[in-house]
């Protein structure tokens, strides 16, 4: 059965701001997400901070070099099995809702 919804975090070259953002993506209690992470060509420490994620129920993709970033949009969006798709922004985190960590929309 695939997702209701997918979260997408684009990325490059924000290793520091990275992690915020996927542990707020994580931390969703629904069992209807899926979380990708793609990196744009980063040539700092995110492929690093990604690969500290891995069996934690992230798909990963990396860019061996810098794509437009419309096109790395549009390479998400053809990504992902959500039903509905969200794009997190790498240097953004979900607010946590009485301490639960679930997404109200």
């Amino acid at each position: 059965m695939p997702p209701r919804l997918t979260i997408a975090i684009p990325t490059i070259n924000r290793a520091n701001l990275l992690r915020r953002a996927i542990e707020s993506a994580l931390a969703q209690t629904s069992p209807e997400i899926e979380i990708i992470v793609s990196d744009n060509g980063s040539t700092d420490e995110t492929p690093e901070v990604i690969a500290r994620y891995a069996g934690r129920g992230l798909r990963t993709f990396r860019h061996p070099s810098t794509i437009h970033a419309v096109k790395h949009g549009e390479f998400l969006i053809e990504q992902s099995r959500g039903e509905f798709f969200l794009g997190l922004s790498d240097d953004a985190e979900f607010r946590r809702e009485n301490g639960s960590g679930t997404r109200r929309g």
